[in-house]
């Protein structure tokens, strides 16, 4: 669409629902490309604005349901910065031939590791011992916690993240067992 609109002396409308997420310099490419609105709205400026637009840059507090396509007859892409895509009508997009452009699994291995951490953590009592630390106090025994080696971990959900999760689990020794309904033979 953006070789279309370069023939054609074009310069696409491209909306920008949640800038502060972007840097600057993210910015300035998009203005080179186009004509930028980088505003945050409410949902009733959103659903004024979209009728001018040609392209929607979001993240995850952008909901783009078949109400705001609908008042978005220009729109040509719907660019959001999240790997997931629960806040975007897919559907829709499809019947209506609107390209979707994410991250797609971008953060699996920092999603994955943080998951990791956090389970450590527990595991360990390091939330509440670093608490009492900071109250002063130092009661080491207290908050031994235990090992996870040897131990199972269940996951529910083998997809990009659920697979570098137990990828990641298996190095610190836990065992793993594995859930998806989606995936084929699973009851």
């Amino acid at each position: 669409w953006y070789r279309y609109a370069t023939l054609k002396n074009m310069r696409p409308t491209i909306f920008v629902t949640e800038p502060e997420y972007f840097t600057p310099h993210s910015l300035s490419i998009m203005r080179g490309v186009g004509n930028v609105i980088a505003k945050r709205m409410s949902r009733k400026e959103i659903l004024q604005i979209v009728s001018k637009i040609h392209a929607l840059v979001i993240r995850a507090e952008t909901r783009v349901d078949k109400t705001i396509l609908n008042h978005a007859p220009h729109l040509k892409c719907v660019a959001t910065a999240t790997t997931g895509l629960d806040h975007i009508d897919i559907e829709t997009l499809k019947k209506r031939n609107i390209e979707l452009f994410s991250l797609k699994g971008a953060h699996s291995t920092a999603t994955a590791e943080h998951a990791l951490a956090l389970l450590i953590s527990a595991a360990r009592n390091i939330p509440q011992a670093h608490k009492k630390m900071c109250g002063g106090g130092w009661e080491r025994w207290k908050y031994v916690g235990v090992e996870v080696a040897e131990k199972t971990l269940g996951i529910v959900g083998i997809g990009r993240v659920g697979r570098e999760l137990a990828r990641l689990a298996r190095g610190v020794g836990l065992n793993i067992i594995a859930y998806d309904p989606f995936l084929p033979g699973a009851e």
